[in-house]
């Protein structure tokens, strides 16, 4: 709050009245600048650290991405392998063989706290153009494969359901996932092949979500080189 004090003499003349009034514009002027400069100065000290959760949150997802795509091929080999069993004991009509042991790894949702933060904070003005619109499509391309990872949670909690009902307590590997009706065993297929198809979703999502982070990293800022990055992520991707 900005406090004018009365003058402490008698204003005897116009000069006296003119020279007070001007006394108290620019000590005015001089408190609204020093005010203002101090805004500054924390206007810029928080988007100096926005940014720097921002790049904190770009490298994890960076790091994220990479050990998902890793653990996500491992789970579709798997998968297709055993789609393969399954197909021939179908062919076959004999029990299912006993599947590959396979031990999954936890997967880490992508996420863009810092971001979310900024916009529920009205801190969105402290960044540039640019830096809007190239977080903002990262924003974006996480809200579009969140139901592609939940799809893929499902499909794998399905799976593993089913194949619970079969486990056997035996020590014996041999004596596991002994379906033998075709029915069973065709419902095991959908299973797997859902599976699959969601698991491929999310890793091509994921494979987006590292390209954008990757062009920001790099300094991108405009939509058509981040858009570039997310398609170069995606070829990437091993078969």
């Amino acid at each position: 709050m900005l406090d004018v004090h009365p003058p402490h003499e008698r204003v005897h003349s116009w000069k006296d009245f003119f020279v007070h009034i001007a006394t108290i514009c620019v000590g005015l002027l001089i408190a609204i600048a020093l005010e203002q400069t101090v805004e500054a100065v924390h206007h810029h000290h928080q988007r100096e650290q926005l940014l720097i959760s921002l790049d904190h949150d770009t490298r994890a997802t960076l790091q994220g991405a990479d050990f998902a795509a890793a653990e996500r091929l491992r789970r579709m080999q798997w998968n297709q392998g055993r789609i393969q069993q399954v197909r021939a004991a179908l062919t076959s009509h004999r029990p299912l063989a006993s599947a590959v042991p396979l031990k999954s790894a936890f997967i880490t949702v992508p996420a863009d706290p810092a971001w979310e933060a900024a916009r529920a904070s009205g801190m969105i003005p402290l960044f540039s153009q640019g830096e809007i619109a190239a977080y903002s499509e990262v924003a974006d391309v996480i809200g579009r494969a969140r139901p592609r990872f939940d799809a893929e949670g499902n499909a794998h909690s399905k799976r593993r359901d089913f194949e619970k009902r079969y486990e056997s307590v035996s020590t014996d590997a041999d004596a596991n996932y002994r379906l033998e009706s075709a029915a069973d065993l065709q419902t095991y297929l959908d299973l797997l092949l859902a599976e699959q198809t969601a698991t491929e979703a999310a890793r091509f999502m994921t494979a987006v979500i590292r390209g954008a982070e990757a062009a920001i990293l790099e300094g991108a800022r405009d939509h058509a080189r981040i858009e570039q990055r997310e398609i170069e992520a995606v070829l990437a991707l091993p078969s």
